[in-house]
């Protein structure tokens, strides 16, 4: 993973299993080389820190543990979660940003859909969210 520059967190329940301890959700993050659309629908090369996948074991969900591991993320990378982007997010995952963060106004991002001789792309049904915080446009460099 570090050669993808991904990152993961795992949250771990230490008591169980005979206190060997259980992993009971994850965090990928990771910079990806994204074409976006900005709020004007200009395109827009970009790099940013992704939220790749994101989950907590579901019978320990709504408990405040997703909200832990997201909260440790963003404080070790020092980030506000309006400057990450959202590699397909779930509506559980916009429910989630929108409910702790308030993050409620997205730009839905088609990367691009290419037809090959053998069928369509692995990317057809690919999208990206770019969340953005009450309609603001962040301006940010990812050199």
């Amino acid at each position: 993973m570090k050669s993808q520059r991904h990152q993961l967190y795992l949250l771990k329940d230490g008591e169980s299993n005979g206190g060997r301890g259980v992993v009971t959700g994850f965090l990928k993050i990771g910079y990806k080389k994204l074409f976006l659309l900005d709020l004007q629908s200009v395109h827009v090369e970009a790099e940013p820190l992704c939220v790749l996948d994101f989950y907590i074991v579901e019978s320990l969900q709504r408990h405040g543990y997703g909200l832990e591991v997201f909260d440790f993320m963003l404080q070790d990378k020092n980030l506000d979660p309006v400057l990450m982007a959202y590699d397909r997010p779930s509506p559980k995952l916009l429910s989630f940003l929108a409910n702790h963060y308030h993050l409620t106004e997205n730009v839905p991002q088609v990367l691009f859909v290419h037809q090959h001789r053998h069928g369509p792309s692995s990317f057809a049904s690919r999208h990206i969210v770019l969340v953005m915080d009450l309609g603001w446009c962040f301006s940010i460099n990812f050199d």
